[in-house]
């Protein structure tokens, strides 16, 4: 019998939500949250969602040779909630509700 409340299966998870998918809380109930993906060299995109108490966050990186920096992130920013987002290149900006592409 294989134990699914082991430590490992959860560490896994939010290394793909916060790294790989660049999605974590930055106050309670996400009322502020952050939007930092790892872009790597073998991953192609990666999308993420949550629901929060304000509603539901996505976000989504994808490669994109044909775009300025070589990649397009797009994310939805529940009404009433904020989000911080840094760019792979590391510029940082601050967004209100709603949805957004950075290419």
């Amino acid at each position: 019998m294989v134990s699914f409340n082991h430590y490992a299966y959860g560490a896994v998870g939010n290394w793909l939500y916060t790294r790989v998918g660049g999605l974590s809380m930055a106050e309670p109930g996400y009322k502020t949250f952050r939007f930092a993906p790892v872009i790597g060299k073998q991953l192609e995109f990666a999308e993420v969602s949550h629901t929060c108490p304000y509603g539901t966050i996505t976000c989504r990186w994808e490669k994109d040779s044909a775009a300025a920096h070589g990649y397009i992130m797009k994310f939805h920013v529940p009404e009433q909630t904020r989000a911080i987002v840094t760019c792979p290149d590391g510029v940082v900006r601050e967004y209100e509700g709603g949805d957004y592409t950075i290419a």
